[in-house]
């Protein structure tokens, strides 16, 4: 992973690269800029670059997601670290299988061609009824990525020139790196220029407060919610913010909403579930 950057520092695409090998490289991206991006930096080197829409990518998430899937390949999947890939087979099929995921859980990607996607999912499904394995949809995985504090692009940077170090991307950031990169001078200039940071607030609602929606703090705007939501698990109303820095402190009170306001909310930290994120590294 990496915060991928435009010449002013902004982020730009949610980025996975994955050495596949030696000289090989495969590059997963979201909605942004990604792909001019990386035909600028290619220009004048002697590189390749590939549009793949044969693979297909199957997220199994889950506590439960090692068992279903251990049984049906022969590597020794246990062994996978986190934002680690291996080519091997499963259900005797080809397929990569990484560790990353978007749940705040344990859990695999399958890559596999489009060809045998189909069959892959049933597979999945039908082994892993037992253990509780459900298709889900993008509103389930957006509600578990928002407990896990997971920043969605463009979402989560609605200013446009959001520079990672708002976001606490830091560890995303290379600052030692001898060769250049783009907006390398810009993005380590903006380091410690941070307008707002992101934090999370639990709000005392019963629903989930809307993405948009004005932070106030004795009258003052303070910041934006950039996602949300109402977390059945928790039984708590969730929100992912941006707030002006001297507002980021753990228990601070916040008002959502002009005037009489929606709810009130308090500073706490992230990420919501799992806080120290222990379940991930299990």
């Amino acid at each position: 992973m990496a915060a991928e950057v435009d010449e002013n520092g902004a982020l730009v695409d949610d980025i996975m690269i994955l050495c596949d090998g030696p000289n090989t490289y495969r590059v997963t991206h979201g909605s942004g800029a990604t792909p001019e991006q990386l035909k600028k930096v290619a220009e004048g080197k002697k590189v390749s670059l590939e549009l793949d829409r044969d693979t297909h990518i199957l997220s199994l998430q889950g506590p439960a997601s090692l068992e279903i899937l251990k049984p049906h390949t022969p590597m020794q999947l246990e062994k996978l670290p986190f934002f680690g890939h291996e080519k091997t087979t499963l259900f005797g099929k080809p397929v990569i299988i990484g560790r990353c995921g978007y749940s705040g859980e344990r859990g695999y990607e399958v890559y596999c061609s489009s060809a045998d996607a189909g069959e892959m999912w049933d597979n999945i499904l039908s082994h892993g009824k037992a253990h509780g394995a459900i298709p889900a949809s993008w509103t389930s995985l957006d509600l578990i990525r928002v407990e896990s504090a997971l920043l969605f692009f463009p979402f989560d940077m609605p200013e446009g020139d959001t520079t990672p170090w708002e976001v606490n991307m830091r560890w995303a950031v290379d600052a030692d790196k001898k060769a250049d990169y783009i907006g390398k001078r810009a993005v380590l200039y903006l380091q410690g220029r941070e307008r707002f940071k992101q934090a999370g607030v639990v709000c005392n609602h019963s629903e989930a407060v809307e993405p948009g929606t004005r932070i106030y703090k004795d009258g003052k705007d303070i910041g934006v919610v950039t996602s949300s939501s109402y977390s059945r698990y928790m039984m708590q109303s969730l929100a992912m913010v941006h707030l002006l820095p001297a507002y980021t402190g753990l228990g601070t009170h916040v008002t959502f909403g002009d005037g009489a306001g929606i709810c009130d909310g308090m500073v706490v930290r992230t990420p919501f579930y799992d806080p120290l994120r222990l379940r991930v590294a299990e």
